[in-house]
């Protein structure tokens, strides 16, 4: 049998009323044999490697535009070394692949813009879902959504 990481933080966010994920990972790795740490290390260091790279194109100032190159030789190299590194974030390009920015082509940059469009509209629906939810907070005068009629939830949990 395999160890899942995934379902060990789904059953466990099922059973925890911590709501600081830095709490809950303590608690959590304090559960797992050495074997299961390294196992659920190898499953999370992929998406940890994208969010820090996310992290990083966002600050890139090749992307971002930024304008104005100083003129004293030590920034101007250290402005090329920061273009340098820039080029090297990774993008997501399609069928599970990266490209470094520098190798990037027209479509490849065309699909991630897409692909950043559809997860803004994904973002902004589910804005309207909390909008939504908030709005039946207000005409039911409840404080939290633990409070709303029965009906109320299970809609909540059909819409999930």
């Amino acid at each position: 049998m395999t160890f899942d990481i995934r379902a060990l933080i789904r059953d466990y966010l099922d059973e925890t009323e911590m709501t600081d994920f830095r709490e809950m990972a303590a608690e959590l790795s304090g559960r797992l044999s050495a074997k299961q740490v390294r196992a659920a290390l190898v499953e999370a260091l992929p998406s940890l490697i994208q969010t820090i790279n996310q992290q990083r194109r966002m600050n890139n100032s090749v992307l971002a535009g930024a304008a104005g190159v100083p003129v004293r030789s030590a920034k101007v190299a250290g402005i090329a070394a920061m273009h340098a590194a820039a080029l090297r974030v990774l993008i997501h390009v399609g069928e599970g692949r990266n490209k470094q920015l520098g190798d990037c082509t027209y479509e490849d940059l065309l699909f991630a813009a897409e692909e950043r469009r559809e997860q803004a509209r994904r973002n902004a629906a589910k804005a309207e879902q909390f909008e939504a939810l908030a709005a039946k907070l207000r005409a039911a005068g409840v404080q939290h959504v633990a409070d709303l009629p029965a009906a109320e939830l299970a809609e909540l949990g059909a819409a999930a």
